[in-house]
C-alpha cells in the first residue's frame, strides 16, 4: 500500500528519500529550497551519508539551484548520496554540466577533510579503508550511520 510520502515496507512506514533528505538538510536551508529539493531528490534511491556532512550537501543544493535557475539547466536529478570508503559520493543523472560537477567534485573533496562524527574541518583523520573513522580527537566515539 502506497501513500503520499511514504511507502510500506514489512508493516512499517518509511518515508521517501526525497522527503528524507529535505528533512536533513532543511536545516541549513531556506524553506523556499523545499519544492526544489524535493524534486531534485526525487529519483534519490539512496540517501545515507553521516550526519555532520549535511551542511557540505547543503552548499552542494545550493549551488545546484544557482546553476539550475541562472543557466536553465533542467532535468538534473540526484540519484545517490553516500559514504564509500571514508567519502562522500554524489550521484547525479541528466544533462551534464561542467560546473555542477566540478562542485560535487569539490564536495566530496571537503568531506574527505570533515570528520563524520564531530563535523570538525581539517583534522587529522584515521582511515581504515572501508569503514568511516572520526577525526584524532574522537576517533575512539561512535557514530550512527543513516
Amino acid at each position: 500500500m502506497q501513500t503520499r510520502g511514504n511507502f510500506q515496507t514489512g508493516g512499517k512506514m518509511k518515508k521517501d528519500k526525497n522527503t528524507y533528505a529535505w528533512e536533513r538538510l532543511s536545516k541549513y536551508l531556506d524553506d523556499k529550497m523545499e519544492d526544489f529539493v524535493i524534486d531534485i531528490f526525487d529519483n534519490c534511491f539512496g540517501y545515507s551519508i553521516p550526519k555532520a556532512w549535511d551542511m557540505i550537501i547543503a552548499d552542494l543544493v545550493k549551488i545546484i539551484h544557482y546553476r539550475v535557475t541562472s543557466c536553465d539547466k533542467k532535468g538534473i536529478k540526484v540519484v545517490q548520496v553516500k559514504s564509500k570508503f571514508g567519502g562522500l559520493r554524489f550521484y547525479t543523472e541528466g544533462e551534464r554540466d561542467d560546473y555542477i560537477y566540478g562542485a560535487i567534485k569539490m564536495a566530496e573533496a571537503q568531506a574527505y577533510k570533515t570528520c563524520p562524527v564531530c563535523g570538525s574541518f581539517n583534522k587529522p583523520r584515521t582511515y581504515t579503508g572501508r569503514y568511516l573513522k572520526g577525526c584524532i580527537v574522537c576517533e575512539d566515539m561512535s557514530f550512527e550511520m543513516t
